[in-house]
């Protein structure tokens, strides 16, 4: 019987290609079937893997087969700075989380060659923030600068259209907006901002009343230039320990998507401090009309006046109790749907206008939209449904 095939893998570029795709050495040791301790010394010790070892670890690690023959690690994006632990008790990315990290980077990659293939522009028409100055007329200045009044905002049919309209509003400022699934504990979304286009990546897996928060949490770290990776909290005891960034963020978005201006203009805000049903009702209420979280609800009432610091934290305490919601509404999403959602309007478009002036193959077409080339015209037809 003939010998497996063997090939010779530098123990460094081994121990990257795992590190880099977010793997505990148990768990890839469990995909080759061997011991932690085998596995250990194959990125400690020159070493040969089979090549059907090689592909299973190629498949697991999201990698090309042909990187295991590198001769050593290639340079990468340094991963987004971590804002969701205080400084020094930063806890490990999940793999999934890395993976959409990876492929965010890689997507704007590709939209910058494309924006400047086609003429167009990278930079994001944004305006700027200091962490040193307070929220105050940033989120008013910045709605002025999306076109989106108040008004509009209450007239959207419920929050699936809310999120629609809100990242359609971003990418026509030049952000790219992705959406990938990643573990909702472990982050809600990042930005990107090392270098133009910028990016936002907000979590699938997560309600989409959370999604517009984080959209505009992320909105709120490119403002400042500072990107990273971020796992939103609203308890008002646990952002009094936070880093300053996050609770800058955190206030940019509560007062953009519930602006004092809006509460101030219903009547049925502006009856001083609520008591228990009264405040139900509100928070109700408000999360209807603005297409927000109650959280989010019960944070602006409680910085609005109308709910006392001792009442905010117990009813932000019993609104978590209620456990995570979801984002289904069930049934499988159609792959070109499922595609348009993940990679935004703006990126599709840029792939589909860089085919048409033959600056693409189709084939590229396919991989940067991660479909089957017969479902390019639903997607044509979405983005054009979504632009009319």
């Amino acid at each position: 019987m003939a010998s497996a095939i063997q090939i010779p893998v530098n123990p460094e570029v081994l121990k990257w290609a795992r590190e880099s795709s977010g793997v505990p050495v148990e768990d890839a040791a469990k995909r080759l079937k061997v011991p932690p301790a085998a596995f250990s010394r194959l990125e400690a010790e020159q070493g040969a893997l089979t090549l059907t070892q090689a592909r299973t670890l190629a498949s697991y690690f999201k990698r090309p087969l042909a990187a295991f023959l590198l001769p050593s690690p290639p340079p990468e994006p340094a991963l987004p700075s971590d804002f969701r632990t205080l400084p020094g008790n930063r806890g490990r990315l999940d793999r999934k989380t890395r993976l959409a990290i990876r492929k965010a980077q890689r997507l704007r990659s590709i939209a910058k060659e494309l924006m400047q293939a086609t003429g167009r522009g990278i930079t994001p028409q944004l305006g700027k923030a200091n962490i040193g100055e307070p929220v105050d007329g940033t989120p008013s200045r910045e709605r002025e600068r999306l076109g989106i009044t108040v008004e509009t905002q209450w007239q959207w049919r419920n929050e699936w259209e809310a999120f629609r309209e809100w990242r359609a509003a971003i990418e026509r400022s030049n952000v790219l907006v992705f959406q990938f699934p990643m573990p909702v504990e472990d982050v809600r979304g990042f930005s990107l901002a090392d270098e133009e286009p910028y990016a936002i990546v907000v979590n699938s897996s997560d309600a989409v009343r959370a999604r517009i928060f984080t959209l505009f949490h992320e909105y709120g770290h490119l403002l400042l230039h500072t990107p990273g990776i971020c796992l939103p909290q609203l308890d008002g005891r646990q952002q009094k320990h936070g880093l300053e960034v996050e609770r800058w963020c955190n206030g940019f978005a509560g007062t953009f998507l519930v602006p004092d201006v809006g509460l101030a203009a219903a009547p049925q805000f502006a009856q001083g401090e609520l008591k228990e049903q009264a405040l139900s009702d509100a928070l109700g209420r408000v999360a209807r009309e603005f297409k927000v979280s109650e959280q989010v609800a019960l944070w602006r009432l409680h910085e609005f006046g109308m709910v006392p610091k001792q009442q905010f934290h117990a009813a932000m305490q019993r609104l978590a109790a209620r456990g995570k919601q979801t984002k289904k509404r069930g049934g499988a999403v159609a792959p070109a749907k499922r595609s348009v959602a993940e990679n935004g309007a703006l990126f599709t478009s840029l792939v589909l206008e860089a085919q048409g002036k033959g600056l693409v193959t189709y084939s590229d077409v396919a991989d940067y939209l991660g479909l089957r080339l017969n479902h390019l015209p639903e997607v044509e037809s979405l983005l054009a449904t979504a632009a009319a």
